[in-house]
């Protein structure tokens, strides 16, 4: 069933209620569809400690590693701590792109059968380190890649966050892509336009397999069309974390 897995109630909408949004919208029961592969960015064994992020002292790091990924560019990777007992140790964290930093999945998955599509959610948000100059402007776009095992790119998708307004804030995303039969495919996050800045913070990724008897959905039109029932239902999930 459409269970995303929120960590917590309060930054993430109600599991039943999304399925029942879903359902609402395709007009197909939407049992059979699963969760393939679930991603977050928990799991940071060593970072070096910064100061707060500009307007909310949310704690942040960089040059911080986490299981199964590729790190380049300028300090990669930054993340900033939306929980834990201590900064840099166990707790919540989502990472953020500055500039050229590029973070890729090592080991590929396996979702990606021909003929079959298949759907990516994401919480993405604009966001800034130390200094407001760093800060996520409207117009920025964050990408993910799925990439092939040659490294060609199986499907892309831009988005844009929105222009930093001092909270650290999320909104869900979804697109769908098809499968080719190539094999296992790998995540790859980086900016879409820009160099200068943070073009978003991205957390909690998962990989669903179709829902048999859905109509394909265009990826570009994937997200909209599960937003408009998001904001018909009440369920575009917003996070607000106040300044210290």
């Amino acid at each position: 069933m459409w269970q995303f897995r929120w960590k917590s109630i309060a930054r993430r909408c109600h599991a039943s209620a999304v399925m029942v949004a879903i359902a609402l919208t395709v007009g197909h029961d939407a049992a059979s569809a699963g969760l393939l592969v679930s991603l977050d960015f928990n799991d940071i064994t060593s970072a070096s400690v910064s100061t707060t992020q500009y307007q909310t002292g949310n704690w942040l790091v960089y040059n911080a590693t986490f299981g199964g990924w590729d790190r380049s560019g300028f300090n990669a990777a930054h993340a900033v701590q939306l929980s834990g007992s201590t900064q840099g140790g166990p707790g919540d964290y989502a990472l953020s792109i500055f500039g050229d930093n590029v973070a890729t999945q090592k080991t590929g998955f396996a979702a990606n059968d021909v003929g079959t599509t298949y759907y990516v959610s994401y919480l993405v948000g604009p966001t800034v380190y130390t200094l407001p100059g760093q800060a996520t402007q409207a117009g920025d776009t964050f990408r993910v890649n799925l990439l092939r095992s040659d490294n060609s790119i199986l499907a892309t998708n831009d988005v844009a966050p929105g222009a930093w307004a001092g909270v650290q804030t999320f909104s869900q995303q979804y697109f769908s892509y098809a499968g080719d039969g190539t094999g296992p495919v790998r995540m790859q996050l980086l900016s879409g336009n820009t160099l200068n800045r943070f073009v978003g913070a991205i957390d909690n990724v998962g990989i669903w397999n179709s829902v048999p008897g859905v109509p394909e959905i265009d990826p570009a039109g994937m997200g909209s069309v599960l937003a408009l029932v998001s904001g018909a239902l009440g369920l575009v999930e917003r996070r607000r974390l106040k300044a210290s």
